[in-house]
Formats: C-alpha cells, sequence, structure tokens
C-alpha cells in the first residue's frame, strides 16, 4: 500500500478520534485538528507533505470550504474528501470534492480515501 499524510479536521472530538485510530490502523500517517486554526497551522508547519485533507463541512469559525480553499492557497493539488452529516452532492460548495457521510464504518472511509489517492476522483 502507498504510503500518504492525512489532515482531519473535524469539531467533534469523537469523530476526529474515531476516523485518525481507522485511518492509522489502515497505515496513514495522520494529523487532527479540531478546528481551522489548527490545522491551518498543521498545514503550514507540514506543507505539501500533505497528500490529503479530510475536513467537516459545518465547523465553528471557518466552514470546511472556507479551510479548503485557504489550505489549497498552501498546496494546490492536495485531494480533499468532505465530511458531513448535513450536506447533499448537490450543494455547490462540495460539487468537486468525494463526499463521505457521517456516520461512516472503516471499510466506507478507508476506500474513500483510496479512491481519491487513487485519482478516480474528479
Amino acid at each position: 500500500m502507498r504510503t500518504a499524510t492525512i489532515l482531519i479536521v473535524d469539531d467533534q472530538q469523537q469523530v476526529l478520534q474515531m476516523a485518525e485510530l481507522m485511518l492509522r490502523a489502515a497505515g496513514y500517517e495522520v494529523y487532527g485538528a479540531r478546528n481551522a486554526t489548527d490545522a491551518l497551522a498543521i498545514a503550514s508547519q507540514v506543507g505539501c507533505g500533505l497528500n490529503l485533507l479530510l475536513t467537516d463541512m459545518i465547523m465553528p469559525e471557518i466552514d470546511g470550504h472556507e479551510l479548503i480553499l485557504a489550505i489549497r492557497r498552501l498546496c494546490p493539488n492536495m485531494d480533499t474528501i468532505v465530511m458531513s452529516g448535513a450536506l447533499s452532492a448537490d450543494d455547490v460548495r462540495v460539487k468537486n470534492y468525494k463526499i463521505i457521510h457521517k456516520p461512516f464504518t472503516m471499510d466506507q472511509l478507508v476506500e474513500a480515501v483510496k479512491e481519491v489517492l487513487d485519482g478516480q476522483i474528479g
């Protein structure tokens, strides 16, 4: 399996911890952030060593869409997966991203990550 480095951002501690555990168990290097400020600090530090952003869309401070735009200024080619329990694929903010709906299983998360990292998503 190809190694990849993933930044996970979710303001719900349980979701963040579960996603971190799932992806570490699948062999990925993972950074976790509970808010956009922490995520931007990690992205600034790690830079384009990050391969994938896995982010919630509905968060305090900065929503997921604004966070994606900010991180892509640092690393324009980073892949993105949006996690949401409330958005549909019809939402214009998520048109260009893979969406994984909460709650998700380990298999669903790992499959989504592999799909995006293998370039199967636009």
